[in-house]
């Protein structure tokens, strides 16, 4: 009797991921599929290279795909899109060809401790709300978040983060982050989002304009759509076959069978997951099962913006990241720190 295929597979370490994809090879019947994780900051700044060679499978942040595709690291798959909320399959695209397809969707939203009756709409609301609630509002500003909340507010006003680099609209947006940044707690500079909603969740902060939203903390954080209207970044992840894999072909059936439409509602929602599946996103009972979490952040991921998949972006988002966390940390002049962007970039 043949021995069962194992394919090795890497994901990111936390429950969003973890849960939905234990699940997944719990309930797939045509291979053991074997996961290992990786903490969430080496999902968004560690390069794939140093990795893939050991992994049939890798649950992938888009912005790394022309990195990794250029470092020779994946496999394409070219699937036909299978139904991705907003530009959840797209986002996977590079130099004409499909690199992985997305089983978790995420965009910067807000969210707010439901004490809070009247969130803000606006950015003067939300500056107004942390002058009068100082240490109650607040950002995660660990480095890759710091930059990615300056992005969204670049996409917001029509100047993304990309060359060439719009400076008005970079000092105006470092200048309402640093507005909240003056008054949030000084841990908020060490925080990725699960910290962040953990402190909304104990009740000892009230707002933040901008985080990736984590459907875990639905049931005791209130999320909706960010400040300043369409072009919060895309979020989510993907998975990709490596080009090390010696098993492609049932490596690449397991990521279409974890990206189907059925899965993604029936398997990765119940497990605790973020679907990537339009059709999970529009689904009544996952959205009643995740407290309205779907439908208070459909609109934003469905006009979300997608960061770079050039080779340039992954250490361009690490440096850059660095910069606006310590430019905001010191309070150095927004007009600096965009200078300084610019000569990076």
């Amino acid at each position: 009797m043949d021995e069962p295929i194992v394919l090795r597979a890497l994901g990111w370490d936390h429950p969003r991921c973890r849960g939905p994809m234990e699940a997944c090879a719990a309930a797939y019947a045509h291979a053991r599929v074997a996961w290992e994780y990786r903490s969430l900051e080496s999902f968004g700044d560690q390069p794939l290279a140093e990795l893939a060679n050991s992994y049939d499978l890798v649950v992938i942040d888009h912005p790394h795909i022309g990195e990794a595709v250029e470092a020779g690291c994946l496999r394409p798959l070219d699937a036909a899109d299978p139904g991705g909320v907003g530009a959840t399959h797209a986002s996977y695209e590079y130099a004409g060809r499909q690199w992985a397809l997305g089983v978790d969707a995420a965009c910067q939203v807000a969210a707010w401790h439901p004490g809070l009756a009247q969130p803000p709409t606006d950015w003067g609301g939300v500056l107004a709300l942390a002058a009068a609630r100082p240490g109650r509002v607040a950002l995660p500003l660990h480095p890759a978040h710091a930059l990615c909340s300056l992005a969204t507010l670049c996409a917001q006003a029509g100047a993304p983060l990309e060359p060439p680099l719009g400076l008005p609209a970079v000092e105006s947006a470092l200048a309402r982050l640093a507005g909240v940044a003056a008054l949030a707690p000084a841990e908020a500079f060490d925080w990725e989002p699960p910290a962040a909603l953990e402190w909304l969740a104990r009740g000892d902060g009230d707002y933040l304009p901008l985080a990736f939203g984590f459907v875990s903390y639905a049931g005791e954080v209130r999320f909706g759509p960010p400040p300043g209207g369409p072009g919060a970044i895309l979020g989510g992840a993907g998975l990709a076959v490596t080009a090390a894999s010696r098993n492609p072909r049932e490596a690449q059936d397991f990521a279409l069978w974890c990206a189907s439409d059925s899965v993604q509602t029936e398997v990765v929602a119940a497990a605790g997951g973020q679907p990537a599946s339009r059709a999970a996103w529009h689904d009544d009972a996952v959205d009643a099962a995740a407290h309205g979490y779907y439908s208070g952040t459909r609109a934003a991921i469905e006009h979300a913006w997608t960061r770079p998949r050039d080779a340039w972006w992954p250490p361009f988002q690490r440096d850059g990241g660095r910069l606006v966390q310590e430019g905001l940390r010191s309070g150095r002049p927004p007009r600096e720190i965009a200078a300084e962007l610019a000569r990076l970039l």
